[in-house]
């Protein structure tokens, strides 16, 4: 899907400052570095390959340029996985199907505080 595509902004975290990880809240294991992420969903480099069609229930835990720290719960789907450049790791496209209502409206004022071109 290109970028006019879709339904809403995508940020990328590191152009903002930012790092984000994601964990897996059923295993506890830790399931990559978020690299860019909107209300729909998120791209992970992983360590390991998510199954396209599975579900994961995740935790995402980010850490902002001037100290902000956000945390937020999801039920995601993996749509995709491919290989990235280091041997061992792939990129996986994640779409976020179940969020709390608070954890949607954290994740929208950090979309779209960043979106908005405003510092983050």
């Amino acid at each position: 899907m290109s970028k006019d595509q879709r339904k809403h902004p995508r940020i990328d975290l590191a152009d903002e400052g930012w790092r984000a990880s994601l964990t897996d809240q059923v295993t506890g294991a830790p399931l990559g570095e978020v690299v860019n992420l909107s209300l729909g969903g998120m791209m992970v480099l992983c360590p390991l390959t998510l199954e396209p069609e599975n579900l994961y229930q995740v935790e995402l835990t980010a850490n902002g340029p001037k100290g902000e720290h956000e945390r937020f719960s999801a039920g995601v789907l993996a749509l995709w996985s491919m290989p990235a450049g280091r041997p061992g790791t792939s990129w996986n496209g994640l779409q976020i199907i179940d969020i709390s209502a608070e954890d949607a409206r954290r994740l929208a004022d950090l979309t779209t505080r960043c979106a908005g071109g405003e510092p983050c």
